[in-house]
């Protein structure tokens, strides 16, 4: 067949071969951008081996999605939207979310998981597979109604609260932070039992709700912490040295090390984040991520009084202050974490499970200063590995930090450890194992009696 338009080339057309798709693969979760981004690079990982995907996130998130070249749906609407329907500033909401789990769950992830089910349902109607945070609560629900497997993808280690490797926060005071003898085993198991007994007694009703609406029965199992229906597999996001596996993880678990991604292509700095790197000794670098950074309160100004004792230098990350006239001070909005932490001298951050990986991999010591209950235990989790230390939010300021950061500074062991677990996380591609074991599973799936549609090719 010729062509003869003006415009097209006169030579012999051949139809092309269309790549046959090995199914859709829907990821969803929402959040900040911690629990945005593992999905990001699972998502180029499943689409770069031949399956549809599409990303199912918040508002907030959709164009940095689409950037990263993935198709995306918004399945609730941006937070700025949030805070104005609940009439709360940005800073009056990240307070009320830190200072109070109970107002996250019941007033934000609660009402989502109901604002959420529709689109998410849309999104799903010819899907093959959900993989999903443990926020996105919708997600289970859309899997039972449209009977498509679900493989929940935890963010978070303490989330699989093992009474081995209990979690470790202000508001889990009561549990035993050493689950290695019998009995503190039991007491773990017992303080485990309340909490879920709780966690029914407060979320049960507006989730059996919702369920009831859309013609489930009553969920049996927790609320937000358990899944209904037995997954096929459940990815575990960060390495096996942050959280070993113990002998009551679920036998389907698997680690498959953080799914690295920073949310950009960049791969050079700005012109003058690279002058201020390049122009004296590695700096302190404090952050706070993309959701705490919304209610700094005294952490900026601490970070600088600290640089300043020590005799160092400071990068603010996330800071939308302005800089004192100082050349050893530099502030800026926004620079991906992987370009900036392997400049560091030592990183001071939040610890929430995002910046920690980027820090592991930058091989950097760590100052944890946290908010969240998952942040404290992350930062438990450095200091067994010998890598950093933890200050509360309400201890934190240059005169407490001074020493603690000066300690991490001068001690050969951290700097060695720090190196050796960067070395073995970059040696890793956590998003390829998940997809490895995500492939995996499915590949068992199709051989039960009951197998997905989802090409295995």
């Amino acid at each position: 067949m010729y062509t003869t338009d003006d415009h097209a080339p006169a030579f012999p057309l051949r139809k092309l071969p269309v790549a046959r798709s090995r199914g859709k693969v829907v990821l969803a979760t929402i959040g900040s951008l911690g629990d945005v981004f593992p999905f990001v690079a699972i998502g180029k990982i499943l689409k770069a081996r031949g399956f549809d995907v599409l990303l199912c996130v918040p508002a907030s998130h959709l164009d940095m999605v689409r950037s990263a070249g993935l198709d995306g749906v918004a399945i609730m609407p941006a937070f700025d939207e949030i805070w104005q329907a609940m009439g709360l500033t940005e800073a009056e909401a990240v307070r009320k979310i830190v200072e109070d789990q109970d107002f996250m769950i019941r007033d934000i992830a609660i009402p989502a998981m109901e604002a959420s089910l529709l689109p998410l349902k849309r999104a799903c109607a010819d899907a093959d597979l959900i993989v999903a945070s443990l926020f996105a609560l919708a997600a289970p629900l859309v899997a039972e109604i449209l009977d498509i497997p679900l493989i929940p993808a935890l963010l978070q280690p303490m989330t699989l609260f093992s009474a081995y490797d209990p979690p470790i926060g202000q508001k889990f005071g009561t549990i035993a932070t050493q689950g290695g003898n019998r009995w503190t085993r039991v007491w773990n198991r017992t303080c485990f039992g309340v909490i879920r007994t709780e966690m029914r007694r407060r979320y049960g009703r507006p989730i059996n709700r919702i369920r009831r609406e859309n013609g489930l029965a009553p969920q049996r199992s927790t609320p937000i912490l358990d899944q209904e229906v037995e997954p096929m597999l459940r990815l575990g996001l960060y390495p096996a040295f942050l959280a070993p596996s113990q002998p009551d993880f679920p036998a389907n678990f698997v680690h498959t090390g953080f799914p690295a991604f920073d949310g950009t292509c960049e791969t050079a700095l700005s012109r003058e984040v690279e002058a201020f790197l390049s122009a004296g000794p590695a700096p302190l670098v404090f952050t706070l991520g993309s959701l705490v950074t919304g209610a700094p309160e005294k952490f900026y100004g601490e970070s600088i009084a600290l640089a300043r004792r020590l005799g160092m230098r400071a990068l603010l990350l996330g800071s939308d202050i302005p800089a004192p006239k100082d050349k050893g001070i530099c502030s800026i909005a926004y620079a991906p974490h992987s370009l900036i932490f392997p400049r560091a001298a030592a990183i001071v951050h939040h610890g929430g499970i995002g910046t920690t990986g980027q820090a592991l991999r930058a091989a950097r010591p760590q100052l944890i200063v946290p908010r969240l209950a998952d942040q404290r235990d992350n930062g438990a989790r450095l200091e067994r590995l010998g890598i950093g230390r933890v200050l509360s939010w309400k201890r934190y300021s240059a005169a407490n930090a001074a020493p603690v950061v000066t300690a991490l500074l001068e001690n050969p062991d951290v700097e060695r450890r720090a190196v050796i677990l960067g070395a073995e996380l970059r040696a890793q591609n956590g998003a390829a194992s998940a997809v490895d074991a995500i492939e995996s599973a499915l590949a068992g799936s199709h051989a039960s009696p009951q197998p997905s549609h989802l090409s295995m090719v």
